[in-house]
């Protein structure tokens, strides 16, 4: 045996591959670990694959961990009280909202509403934990990971819940364990199993991969934390890498010979270079998981046609950028697509497949399904792409449609054609409206992530992107909004100065904790150097949820359903109740200036309707029937709002009026919340 390599102790499995938390990435099974682990048990390599970000969800939505409701700070502030209101709202329904959210069980709860609480649950419980921990550098990141590892005393219930998972994978007694870092939020909790790993058993060889690796491998070298736990990086294509690492572990192969993997002991020593030709490898292995107990309301898979970007110009793609320097594209062909898709298909029944490359190749995609209509099979599916010109023929449009496609999900970052030059996006801006109004005639929704802060960005191009999305919010979905991200590797990185951008060069880190789950993207922290400042187009990007209302989202509150004419209470009776949600619960609190208020929240969406001030006195609230009761004609129009906003079902107390539109209304509430 080499004198560098670790030594093994015997174990029942040859490798377990986790998927970590924290991340919302929780709607269907992520794919780098079914794809790592069918390639793997082509060489009959014993391995198993745990989802430890669902499988979070999952557990942290149980009564159990919601029994203490006391308050021993004594605050009556209205966050703290909100809090009391959760911990027994899930105390009470938690069972229910799992047997919904992860069992489809929707004898109690819609399973659109269980999975937004069962979100909720994890984050309310993972809040203040390590597992969630926001860091801005990797020195940060050592100094919280050391800190924890050297403290004795921890109350974190999620990463105990954490600590359980690992010692159940441990007892399988693996040889070697390794972990896919897709997300930035992800990085914490890695490090924090691997570090468990080790506590098991020293000797079980750690690797950490995926696209914060890849991103960050310099960083990981360099990090106290990961010197302890981690043994390996894997920055290059994972299957070689997988297939190696069994062979080490069974003493079969000297650890230099491991491909793509860096040792954190031997760090200055380049591993052999390998790439697997796309066109060889099998259909993703999803057998591990329970892939229908995801947080999405149908079952879906995923694969990718490619590895890399067919396009690969986007100046601030770290992904892409990758591809296009390395010269690594390589798709596969549509016999071997069709092949994936129908195997799926018929292996798990299922009748939806998502597309997630970075840039999918739409022509590839029309001859695959060709290929697979040939054969009697038929299954939905949604692609990731540019907004190409290609989209401006509409009888390519509803070919698409014809074939399955019902959502497209692209980037938006710009009406300007300036910027979209600027930024190398290879698209037309003239064409935009042209390919939103093919998509929405023939049916495919068309989902945009918005990005904004871009370079030099004039206040009158925001505005312009911003009416262009307005005009057309019928017409889209908006998933994402963001700001622009400066992640290494990018020719953006490369050369900021160009993009007038002045990056700050001390490992400080900048992300989107405004906008997205975890600060989601993250790189270097930078400033414009001309035009508005980041503060002020953040603002800026935060207007564009009261300006621009998509009428395609299928998930929004009920406020924001577009439905007739308001209700209204006719005759001359003040005193209507409203029978509120299970999921609608009304609270007290004390202001800033300590006086006593009330509020009603809707749980299932983290809504909040403060009771007006001089209007406490005019309401009942009957805890026993759930209600609220009015005493005046102004406290039955708050009910009114109440009821449009969909916190319950409105109705005049002792026949004294009418009240108008709320069938209708209910009726377009209903339908958006079954959708």
């Amino acid at each position: 045996m080499n004198s560098d390599d670790i030594e093994i102790r015997s174990g029942d499995l040859d490798l377990a591959l986790i998927f970590p938390p924290l991340t919302e990435a929780a709607r269907f099974p992520y794919l780098s670990g079914p794809s790592l682990v069918a390639y793997a048990r082509q060489f009959d390599a014993k391995v198993r694959l745990h989802d430890f970000n669902l499988e979070l969800h999952r557990e942290l939505c149980n009564p159990k961990y919601f029994g203490d409701d006391s308050n021993p700070s004594g605050r009556e502030d209205i966050k703290t009280s909100y809090h009391r209101v959760l911990r027994n709202f899930f105390h009470d329904n938690a069972d229910d909202i799992a047997a919904s959210a992860f069992g489809k069980d929707s004898s109690k709860w819609s399973i659109g509403a269980a999975i937004r609480m069962a979100h909720l649950a994890c984050e309310f419980l993972v809040s203040g934990s390590m597992v969630s921990q926001r860091i801005t550098s990797f020195k940060q990141l050592d100094a919280v990971l050391l800190a924890h590892a050297a403290s004795s005393h921890h109350t974190d219930v999620a990463a105990g819940v954490l600590e359980e998972f690992v010692a159940q994978m441990m007892a399988q007694r693996p040889k070697a364990v390794g972990i896919t870092v897709t997300f930035f939020s992800q990085i914490i909790p890695a490090l924090l199993i691997l570090k468990l790993v080790k506590q098991v058993n020293p000797n079980t060889v750690t690797v950490l991969g995926g696209q914060q690796v890849m991103l960050r491998q310099n960083d990981f070298l360099e990090s106290e934390a990961a010197q302890l736990w981690v043994d390996g990086l894997c920055a290059e294509q994972g299957q070689p890498a997988v297939r190696d690492l069994v062979s080490y572990v069974r003493g079969e192969l000297p650890q230099q010979d491991v491909a793509n993997v860096v040792w954190t002991k031997s760090p200055s020593r380049a591993p052999r270079a390998e790439s697997v030709p796309f066109a060889t490898l099998p259909p993703p292995d999803f057998d591990d998981l329970i892939v229908n107990s995801y947080l999405s309301s149908e079952t879906h898979l995923a694969i990718t046609t490619c590895v890399g970007c067919n396009w690969g110009k986007c100046v601030f793609c770290a992904y892409g950028n990758r591809s296009r320097k390395n010269k690594s594209y390589d798709q596969g062909t549509p016999e071997q697509l069709a092949d994936h898709l129908e195997y799926l298909h018929k292996r798990h029944g299922i009748g939806r497949i998502n597309l997630v490359d970075e840039n999918t190749n739409l022509r590839l995609v029309m001859k695959t399904m060709r290929v697979l209509n040939s054969r009697g099979v038929r299954v939905e599916f949604s692609t990731r792409n540019r907004l190409e010109r290609m989209l401006c023929d509409k009888e390519f449009c509803q070919e698409l449609s014809d074939r399955g496609c019902v959502m497209i999900s692209v980037g938006f970052e710009t009406i300007s054609q300036r910027l979209l030059d600027k930024m190398n996006k290879g698209v037309r801006a003239a064409d935009y409206q042209t390919i939103i109004d093919n998509l929405d005639e023939v049916g495919i929704t068309l989902v945009c992530s918005v990005m904004s802060g871009l370079f030099d960005e004039t206040p009158e191009e925001v505005g312009e992107s911003v009416e262009f999305l307005k005009r057309n919010q019928d017409k889209i979905a908006i998933d994402v909004v963001q700001m622009l991200v400066c992640e290494p590797n990018t020719y953006m990185a490369d050369d900021p100065e160009a993009f007038n951008l002045d990056v700050n060069s001390d490992g400080e880190l900048r992300g989107n904790p405004r906008f997205s789950y975890g600060m989601g993207r993250m790189g270097a922290k930078y400033e414009f150097t001309d035009g508005l400042g980041w503060e002020e187009r953040s603002e800026s990007l935060a207007s564009l949820h009261n300006s621009v209302i998509p009428g395609k989202n299928v998930d929004v509150p009920p406020r924001l359903v577009k439905v007739g004419r308001p209700s209204c209470v006719s005759g001359q009776s003040s005193q209507v109740k409203l029978k509120l949600n299970p999921a609608t619960a009304m609270f007290s609190y004390k202001d800033a200036d300590g006086a006593a208020r009330r509020c009603i929240t809707q749980i299932d969406w983290e809504e909040f309707f403060p009771l007006p001030t001089g209007l406490e006195n005019d309401l009942t609230h009957d805890p026993n029937n759930h209600e609220l009761i009015s005493k005046s004609r102004r406290a039955a129009r708050y009910l009114e709002k109440l009821d449009a906003a969909g916190c319950g079902t409105l109705e005049v107390v002792n026949g004294g009026g009418q009240i108008h539109g709320v069938a209708r209304q209910k009726k377009n509430l209903e339908k958006v919340s079954s959708s």
